[in-house]
């Protein structure tokens, strides 16, 4: 009967603590974007649009890091760098600088440090542990203690956007800069070297020196240039084999052969006679070339101007190796809407298809086409999804086909769509470039600025009413329609702020609350109550999306961060106080455990519960093989065993009465923890993984 009672405390300890340490913010990217390398021993560190990966090199398992689950400032990493001690140090775009030893993270920035602008474009580390780091408008230099700044009002340094360094085997610093050319730094005395000299006529994007100390420049539309120390020698496409003047990165091997990343022809390698054009990257942007300590060349590849498309690869000589840099099954960072079905499947429109995600497992829906932007989601009584698009008309997908309605087929008014919703009589109300549509079933009708009153024939949004009647967000306007009659309501005629409607919602009381191209304004039928930057704690005037939650509290996706407005008083949640990945918000939905699943524009999907975010507990049979934790009881250690594609995003320790008794585990090497201090007694371990939560007890002797 002990052993009962205790069962059944331990089950309702295990869910209630699980509801309450859940992670308040979750990420999820799709990760290929690369832009930065650094390696460690047997780890490879990526810097991604999206975070910094972790690749063991020897297992193949990879850890992701992201301003919601570390200290990083910002996700859009720029340069890495591992100094003698193993502390790597991580530019950012527009975020300044962070170290991370492996558990802790320090920031510097330029509130709180010497670094006097945070857009870090390269570090580099010299023989001295000083770091020197490249900036938007600067070089800067830190020795762990003091910071020195070098700019032209100050040095003579050419430029002040230094786009790359690098340090030669004397010390003295390589410095490319955009416009101002090259310069040569000793610490002392600065050498420039002119256009005229060097043959770089144009901005300096990487710089690399062989074994033979011979340097090589490579410029964003001057080629690639070798400098001997005597002799410059340019290599262009008209005077060489070098297929692309746009050279992004460049790294050399002990050979002296150097790898060359370029804009528009992939990589290439030349070893001073020949060329050689490595196939499998052309036509990607090559932002980072790297030759590892094993001689294997690896490539970052992804083109800032696309939210997927980029990837982390290594070729060993012979053969390629891929690796994953993503946290989830979506296929673009692009997202446009969400959508949960009954049973809290999350339907997801992206700017490559439609994806549902069931807490678990990512299942990519492509009908085939080569634009599947999927630009809103509806789903109707039955469970089909109905899908607007970016140029292929209304698809309906049961789950199992897919049926398209466009201009060519059907009677609606345009291919683009930017919204649907579906009426008490399974009318369904379409949005588009060119007017609305409505279908019902069978009979198309289109109302345009040229047969009706609706006010533009850009229809961003559509809201239909407990009486039924459509309000519709143009781009020359409000509008209500009762099926008959039409009332507008513009800049002219209400307290409509803008004309420019891009989002409606309806709260419990009737109230109608409207996102626009200049603030939030509420109607209550007759009067209007507007919101914006210099009235209230809206954080941007550009509101995309309304959600209202079961308490009422109003949630707005706006292009700088989400807000919340509960009653009269405002919350804002942005890279810089909270984990939300990107402030340019497309769309929030919230869904049945009242986490808010915010769409991002081209950085994935951010989700947010203030309660924590309920996640899937694997406790079915056949997922106790997932993890192992032994030896059961333990002493003095603790080993945690998973499967390969298993990846450990946080460990915890809870004695009986639910207290935390660990205060971090080391995440770069989760499989081992150290338990000689724990008094002897019951304890749960709480592990958070790519695929949920797994709970797991054991007995400390």
């Amino acid at each position: 009967m002990k052993k009962v009672i205790l069962f059944l405390v331990l089950l309702f300890w295990s869910a209630n603590l699980l509801k309450s340490q859940n992670p308040q913010w979750l990420q999820y990217s799709e990760g290929g974007i690369v832009l930065a390398l650094a390696e460690e021993d047997n780890f490879m560190w990526a810097g991604t649009l999206v975070g910094l990966v972790k690749l063991n090199k020897s297992t193949k398992e990879t850890s992701f890091y992201n301003n919601a689950n570390s200290g990083l400032p910002n996700n859009h990493i720029t340069a890495i760098a591992v100094d003698d001690s193993g502390l790597k140090w991580i530019g950012t775009y527009g975020y300044g600088l962070c170290s991370f030893d492996g558990n802790n993270w320090i920031k510097f920035n330029s509130n709180n440090s010497g670094l006097a602008n945070d857009t870090i474009n390269t570090i580099v580390i010299d023989e001295n542990g000083v770091k020197w780091i490249g900036t938007r408008n600067g070089l800067f230099s830190f020795n762990g203690n003091n910071w020195t700044t070098y700019k032209t009002q100050n040095s003579e340094l050419p430029n002040n956007v230094v786009n790359s360094i690098v340090v030669d085997t004397a010390g003295h610093l390589w410095i490319g800069t955009n416009g101002g050319g090259l310069a040569r730094f000793d610490g002392f005395l600065w050498t420039i070297f002119s256009s005229n000299q060097s043959g770089i006529y144009s901005d300096l994007l990487s710089i690399a020196i062989d074994i033979n100390n011979i340097k090589w420049f490579g410029s964003k539309s001057n080629g690639l240039t070798r400098f001997n120390d005597t002799t410059w020698t340019n290599y262009l496409t008209y005077n060489s084999g070098i297929s692309d003047n746009y050279i992004l990165s460049l790294s050399t091997e002990e050979s002296g052969k150097i790898w060359i990343g370029t804009y528009y022809s992939g990589i290439m390698a030349f070893d001073g006679i020949s060329w050689f054009q490595y196939s499998n990257t052309t036509n990607k942007n090559v932002n980072v070339v790297m030759v590892g300590s094993n001689g294997s060349k690896w490539f970052g590849t992804g083109s800032l101007g696309y939210s997927y498309g980029g990837e982390l690869s290594e070729f060993d000589g012979y053969n390629t190796t891929i690796y994953n840099t993503s946290n989830s099954g979506l296929t673009d960072n692009l997202i446009f809407k969400i959508k949960a079905s009954e049973n809290d499947i999350k339907w997801i429109g992206t700017g490559r298809g439609l994806i549902s995600y069931d807490g678990l497992n990512w299942t990519l829906h492509n009908f085939g086409s080569y634009n599947n932007s999927i630009n809103c989601v509806v789903i109707d009584d039955n469970d089909a999804k109905w899908c607007g698009t970016i140029g292929n008309g209304l698809a309906k997908f049961d789950n199992d086909i897919w049926t398209f309605y466009n201009t060519s087929n059907s009677g609606i008014s345009s291919n683009f769509i930017e919204d649907i919703a579906i009426d008490d009589n399974e009318k369904y109300w379409i949005g588009t470039q060119e007017g609305m549509s409505v279908f019902d079933g069978n009979n198309w009708t289109n109302y345009t600025i040229y047969n009706s009153d609706i006010p533009g024939n850009i229809v961003f949004s559509i809201k239909i009413d407990q009486n039924n009647d459509k309000w519709i967000g143009t781009n020359s306007g409000l509008a209500r329609f009762d099926n008959e009659n039409w009332v507008v309501f513009d800049i002219y005629n209400s307290g409509l702020p803008d004309n420019m409607v891009y989002s409606i919602e309806i709260d419990n009381n009737g109230l109608l609350w409207i996102g626009t191209n200049n603030g939030l304004a509420s109607f209550d039928g007759f009067s209007w109550t507007n919101y914006n930057t210099l009235n209230s704690g809206l954080p941007n005037d550009y509101v995309t999306s309304i959600a209202i939650d079961n308490a009422g509290v109003k949630w707005l996706s706006t292009w700088g961060g989400l807000a919340k407005l509960e009653g009269n008083d405002w919350a804002t949640f942005n890279i810089e106080n909270s984990g939300l990945g990107y402030n340019g918000i497309v769309d929030v939905m919230i869904d049945d455990n009242g986490s808010k699943w915010i769409s991002t524009w081209g950085r994935g999907i951010s989700v947010f519960n203030e309660n924590g975010i309920p996640l899937p507990i694997n406790q079915a049979p056949a997922n106790q093989n997932h993890i192992k934790i032994f030896p059961n009881p333990a002493n003095d250690y603790l080993n945690i065993w998973h499967q390969i594609d298993l990846r450990i995003f946080d460990i915890e320790l809870f004695d009986i009465t639910g207290v935390r008794v660990n205060n971090s585990v080391n995440l770069n090497n989760p499989t081992l923890i150290n338990i000689k201090t724990l008094p002897s007694g019951l304890y749960i371990v709480k592990i958070l993984t790519n695929q949920g939560i797994e709970v797991r007890k054991f007995i400390k002797n």
